[in-house]
């Protein structure tokens, strides 16, 4: 559920991390990124979010977005999530 990503999270966020590698950029994420998703997470509300249906899989879920602070490069951070497992 999302609750225990949030948690792993903030642990990660805790460690002594330089940045956050990303595998599908070329780009080394600030630590500071986390506070950005955790951001996003936290301003999730399922009445407002949009209905998502994974191109590949056909999971469905629901999308939130929220700009995006930390990094020049990308303007929103985007979280998927299963309104029955908030």
């Amino acid at each position: 559920p999302l609750t225990q990503y949030v948690s792993k999270l903030k642990e990660v966020a805790e460690l002594p991390l330089k940045g956050i590698v990303a595998s599908h950029r070329k780009l080394v994420f600030p630590v500071s990124f986390i506070g950005d998703l955790l951001r996003t997470i936290s301003c999730i509300d399922p009445a407002t979010d949009r209905e998502f249906t994974h191109p590949r899989t056909g999971q469905k879920g629901m999308k939130h977005r929220e700009e995006c602070r930390t990094v020049e490069d990308i303007a929103y951070i985007y979280v998927v999530y299963d309104k029955n497992k908030l």
